[in-house]
């Protein structure tokens, strides 16, 4: 699934004509997979046509209300994965540094005991 996902995201994603909005993410294609949509696929440039005021106004109330979910589920994204997985990736980071330095004295205390072993 995710593979259609990238081969979907190459075909849209577009950099070479800067009129048009930034294309949509992977994780744009991950919500329109569960039947969502994000303001990413909204975004696709189309003709004006002339629409009364009372329409545009519940269009863009509409997109509001859109907008408001996908916000939501961007701060549920960060706060409830993102956040957790940070934490435990600085925690086995220190412990790789700390295994790292570990390794690094030993290697020095080994390169001091050789000299040694050579003067002698």
């Amino acid at each position: 699934m995710l593979q259609s996902w990238k081969q979907e995201y190459k075909c849209v994603y577009n950099k070479s004509n800067m009129n048009i909005p930034d294309s949509p993410t992977l994780v744009d294609y991950e919500i329109r997979s569960l039947g969502g949509t994000t303001t990413a696929f909204d975004t696709v440039p189309n003709k004006k046509t002339a629409v009364s005021m009372q329409a545009r106004v519940i269009e863009l109330s509409r997109e509001v209300g859109r907008l408001r979910q996908e916000i939501k589920y961007y701060r549920t994204l960060v706060n409830e994965v993102l956040h957790p997985v940070l934490v435990i990736i600085e925690f086995h980071m220190n412990g790789l540094n700390s295994a790292l330095q570990e390794f690094n004295a030993k290697i020095e205390r080994a390169e001091l005991q050789w000299r040694a072993d050579q003067v002698t």
